[in-house]
């Protein structure tokens, strides 16, 4: 579910250029209607579901504690930041390649 959620927040993210996301929000409410979000810095600045995906799931790994059924989950990206912010540091690797 996590996956889909991904795909769709970068498919918008892409779709409106709003610049790359530097954060990462989870929502999650379990069966008996108890809620929860986390939050947490992506590893560099991304507009790629891949990346949101492994914090998204690292976040849900910490903080889920399995005692009672998932009823919804969300997914939400903020701290947007533009191409010309991006520190010339940044290793491009595969991101390039993915982004295409």
């Amino acid at each position: 579910m996590f996956s889909s959620l991904c795909d769709s927040v970068s498919e918008r993210v892409r779709k409106y250029s709003v610049g790359k996301a530097s954060s990462l929000s989870i929502s999650v409410r379990d069966g008996n209607l108890n809620w929860f979000t986390r939050q947490a810095k992506l590893d560099r600045p991304s507009v790629l579901a891949d990346d949101f995906l492994l914090k998204a799931m690292e976040l849900f790994r910490l903080h889920f504690r399995w005692e009672s059924s998932i009823r919804s989950l969300g997914v939400s990206v903020f701290d947007f930041i533009s191409e010309e912010q991006i520190s010339i540091n940044t290793k491009p690797d595969e991101y390039d390649k993915k982004l295409k």
